[in-house]
């Protein structure tokens, strides 16, 4: 079966992709006002605040994008290539609910969704070994914003997308909110851990898809994906 990457069809399908940098004024002031006096009580309040590194990642805007907004999706295809194991599913008003089957369960919400930028507002709880269970709330800043990588030998320059995402945690508990200084630095290196392997996951199948498409569409085949799945993944970047 012949087939060949549709992501410049995608982009004039899907003309909020063709801005692909975050806008540099405060972007909370964006968030509908409901969701943004949580984001600013967390924020301002955290019992603690974590970041991964930045990494660039050579794929599309519009690849990374939709993997971010199409989680329940995205994650089936994830399981199937065996690059991560998240149940997600959406929920009403859309919500979605997400388990990294290791401890962390929430119900999020899109607080913001622009180019460059995602910024999801997590309820939920979290339970390892090494913590007491904690409760709480998290605003997850997800940003991908394009930038030109210099040519490195026989390489020549090229746009790739730098990919980092941040957390601040507020727990439920006000006798766990002032935890001692190790068991907050505990806290955060727990969920800095798993924010970089939701992120390794989700670019290394942009990466993926946007190298070679029909390659991963075999790998999903020869996985045993769903019909519904490699549907899902013919209509949004092949073209038969």
């Amino acid at each position: 079966m012949r087939t060949r990457f549709a992501l410049p069809l995608l982009l004039l399908l899907a003309p909020a992709f063709a801005q692909d940098q975050p806008r540099e004024e405060d972007w909370r002031e964006r968030i509908p006002e409901a969701l943004r006096v949580e984001v600013l009580r967390v924020e301002r309040d955290a019992t603690v605040k974590t970041r991964i590194p930045a990494r660039d990642v050579e794929s599309s805007p519009a690849v990374y994008r939709y993997l971010l907004t199409h989680l329940p999706q995205s994650a089936r295809w994830l399981r199937s290539l065996k690059l991560g194991d998240y149940a997600i599913e959406d929920r009403p008003k859309g919500r979605f609910h997400i388990d990294d089957q290791a401890g962390a369960v929430a119900l999020g919400e899109r607080a913001l969704d622009e180019p460059g930028r995602l910024c999801v507002v997590a309820r939920g709880r979290l339970e390892v070994r090494i913590l007491p269970r904690i409760r709480g709330t998290g605003v997850i800043l997800v940003t991908y914003p394009r930038v030109a990588r210099p040519a490195q030998g026989e390489r020549p320059a090229r746009q790739v997308l730098r990919c980092g995402a941040e957390v601040a945690f507020r727990v439920e508990s006000e006798v766990l909110h002032r935890l001692s200084r190790p068991i907050r630095s505990v806290l955060a290196r727990v969920l800095r851990s798993k924010m970089a392997d939701l992120v390794a996951a989700a670019t290394g199948l942009a990466e993926a898809i946007h190298q070679d498409p029909s390659a991963v569409y075999r790998r999903l085949e020869r996985a045993k994906a769903s019909e519904e799945d490699l549907a899902a993944f013919r209509r949004q970047f092949l073209v038969f």
